[in-house]
Order: structure tokens, then C-alpha cells, then sequence
């Protein structure tokens, strides 16, 4: 999927995916090092990676997701507004005379906003946490030599003292290094996680069924005028409903059904044009109904 997405190139997708598994791998040797200088640290460690599942990763995953859901669910309308700009229409005359619009991409406007501060929040909150977690583990590291030395003498005779500070000093530097890329990561790999499950919802979209009865339910809650006109018609026309079709008209070829989902064959077509209504000037409703249809190749 996220090889053949071109929007999710465009995005830097695949750097972000292979940061990430560069992130993840910069980790692991990080702390295999940490276990081979200080061979106690495997007790603590699975405890940190305990805390930070569970108190970060878990909600800053199902947080990065809502937001997302919302900027995209906002995004689209802007756009619209964006595209009526670049193409130089007239859009405060436009939407002045719509209060109804203009107030629905307002609410977009202020939603997006938040939306996008939601975000930055969320990353802000992950990274705190993680810090404040990875700081246990600094600390652990500090008391690591009054923890298991059971006499203080030991820790200041011959050069032990020297060569304990100095593996401590390194423990303690790669700890606080290892906050920092974890949270890198956990960043990249939401994006990752993102980026997939608005292409699966894509997907999703392109495959759901009675799509065209959808519309006509909504246009039929909007627009009841316009349906009480086609089923008048329908009764009009009840009793010719099966003469035949006029003259010239050629009963179009089978069509193979697995091109049917990649285009439409357009061949001797039975073309019924759409007119707008005006049904209120004043409150802008209109519905469309049927011209006389006409044979179009």
C-alpha cells in the first residue's frame, strides 16, 4: 500500500519508515551496550518499557489518530475554499450571500485550528512522559553503585572508584540519549501508523456498496420536492413503460465485468440531461429534474 500511494511519497512516507527502523535499530544496540556495561540493568528495563507502553504509547497512538481523523475530516472543506481562491472566483460576494455555508466553514476553520494544536500538545505530553520515565532509569543508574555494594569501602578502593564513575558516566549519557530516541521513534512511528490507516480508510471508502442509494437518501432529505416530481412522473408513465425504445437506438455489447470497475464504456449511450429548478429564491433551493432523453455516442 504505502509503495503505490503517491500521496504518501509525497509526504516523505518512506523516509519516515526507514527512520524508523533506523531509530529502532540505533535503540537496540544502545541498550544491549547498556546491558553489557551494567549487567543489573535488565531488572529495571523491562520496567521501563512496561511504563512507557502502557502510560505513553498506548494513548499517544489512540490520541495521533483522532487528531488526524479530525485535520483530514477539516482539511477537505479549506480546500474548497482554497481552489474557489486560485481560480480567481469571487468568494466573499459568494459566501456572504450564504450565511449558511460561511458559518459551517467557520466551525472548519476553528476546528482545524484546534485540531492542529491538538497535535503539538499531544507530542509535547508523550515527550514529557517519557522523559520523566527515562529519568528513573538515570536515577537507577546514579544509585546503581550504593545499591549493590554492600560494603561503601569497596567502591573507593584501588581504582575501582575511577572505573565505576566512569562506566556510570556513560550509563547515564546513553540513558538520557535513549529518552530522546525513544520518543523520535514513538513520533515516526505514529506518523507510519497514520499515514496507513488513512490509506486503508481509502480503501475502505473506494469499496463500500450502494454508494448511489447513500446519495439518494441524503438528496432525498434536502430536496423532497424533486422526488415527489420523479414518482408523479412515474405513475404519468406507468403505462408505457415497456414500449420499446425509439428508433436507432442500438442495444449496447456485453461489457466484461472485470472492466467495469476500471472505467465506463461509452458506446451508443442513453443520455437523460439533468435541469436545474429553482424551487426558493430566497432560501436558495433548487432541485434537478429530467430533460427528454437523446441518443449520445
Amino acid at each position: 500500500r504505502f509503495v503505490t500511494d503517491i500521496y504518501s511519497l509525497d509526504n516523505g512516507f518512506l523516509k519516515r519508515f526507514y527512520k524508523f527502523i533506523f531509530l529502532f535499530f540505533r535503540i537496540l544496540m544502545s541498550i544491549i551496550l547498556l546491558f553489557c556495561m551494567v549487567k543489573d540493568a535488565v531488572i529495571v528495563f523491562p520496567f521501563i518499557v512496561f511504563l512507557i507502553y502502557s502510560l505513553v504509547f498506548k494513548k499517544f497512538s489512540r490520541g495521533c489518530k483522532e487528531a488526524q481523523r479530525g485535520y483530514l475530516r477539516c482539511h477537505s472543506p479549506l480546500c474548497n475554499i482554497y481552489s474557489n481562491t486560485i481560480s480567481g472566483k469571487s468568494v466573499i460576494n459568494v459566501y456572504e450571500k450564504n450565511w449558511y455555508h460561511l458559518g459551517i466553514y467557520e466551525r472548519y476553520v476553528e476546528t482545524f485550528r484546534n485540531y492542529c494544536l491538538l497535535k503539538w500538545a499531544i507530542t509535547i505530553w508523550a515527550s514529557f512522559y517519557i522523559r520523566l520515565i527515562f529519568l528513573i532509569l538515570t536515577s537507577y543508574f546514579i544509585m546503581h553503585p550504593h545499591i549493590f555494594f554492600n560494603k561503601m569501602g569497596n567502591l573507593y578502593q584501588g581504582g575501582n572508584y575511577e572505573k565505576i564513575i566512569g562506566t556510570i558516566g556513560y550509563c547515564i549519557t546513553f540513558s538520557s540519549r535513549l529518552g530522546v530516541l525513544t520518543k523520535i521513534l514513538l513520533c515516526d512511528y505514529t506518523y507510519v501508523e497514520k499515514e496507513m490507516c488513512c490509506v486503508q480508510r481509502l480503501e475502505e471508502f473506494s469499496k463500500l456498496p450502494h454508494e448511489k442509494d447513500c446519495l439518494e437518501e441524503e438528496r432525498g432529505e434536502v430536496t423532497p420536492k424533486c422526488d415527489e416530481m420523479e414518482m408523479k412522473g412515474k405513475f404519468d408513465n406507468s403505462g408505457e413503460s415497456t414500449s420499446p425504445l425509439p428508433t436507432g437506438i442500438v442495444d449496447p455489447p456485453a461489457i466484461d465485468q472485470s472492466k467495469e470497475k476500471y472505467g465506463v464504456y461509452l458506446e451508443n449511450v442513453f443520455v437523460s440531461y439533468k435541469k436545474k429548478v429553482v424551487l426558493d429564491k430566497n432560501s436558495n433551493k433548487y432541485c434537478y429534474t429530467d430533460e427528454d432523453p437523446s441518443l449520445k455516442n
